[in-house]
């Protein structure tokens, strides 16, 4: 696993690839700009995951026709954002899920949990009968798990957003330690 200061700098070197961050900063804009410059289109799909928070809080299922982030609502909306800028990092990366098959004779037990879980929080208008690969934490390893978080965070930084907001201790405490 490449060491912290080295995975900030290739995350740098990759935000300098992408076209101009919206200012100011609007999450729309920026998902639209990635969409283009990907040239897929990219749906992001607001649901309650609070049920699966074991599993997952945002996920990035790759369609044939389109990437969709669904990402949950039951958190702060610092949160929200923070979940589709990780995301956004595992398509920014080039990261690969597994692929979920919707038919019966492809899906082991795991498939079928993740085809249930899906089914759940996304509705008719993301799955369809085709294959499509799933990506969230159970399908990636700890190295692009690290990759993709530094990468939002330099996005995060580079937006001029606060990890935390306000202005009390935890606030403060997060600045201190903050990295740089």
């Amino acid at each position: 696993m490449a060491a912290l200061p080295v995975m900030l700098r290739h995350a740098r070197a990759r935000l300098a690839e992408l076209p101009p961050l919206p200012e100011p900063w609007d999450m729309a804009e920026f998902v639209e700009r990635v969409a283009q410059h990907r040239g897929r289109p990219i749906q992001l799909a607001p649901r309650t995951m609070s049920h699966y928070a074991s599993v997952a809080t945002g996920l990035w299922i790759r369609r044939t026709d389109r990437d969709v982030i669904v990402y949950d609502t039951s958190g702060t909306e610092l949160h929200q954002d923070h979940i589709v800028l990780h995301e956004l990092a595992h398509m920014l990366c080039g990261h690969t899920g597994v692929p979920l098959h919707t038919d019966a004779t492809s899906r082991d037990d795991d498939q079928d949990g993740d085809q249930q879980m899906l089914s759940r929080l996304s509705g008719d208008d993301v799955l369809a009968e085709e294959s499509v690969r799933v990506l969230h934490r159970n399908a990636y390893d700890s190295a692009q798990e690290l990759e993709a978080e530094t990468l939002a965070y330099v996005i995060w930084q580079a937006a001029g957003l606060q990890l935390v907001s306000g202005s009390g201790p935890v606030s403060r405490a997060v600045a201190a330690f903050e990295y740089h």
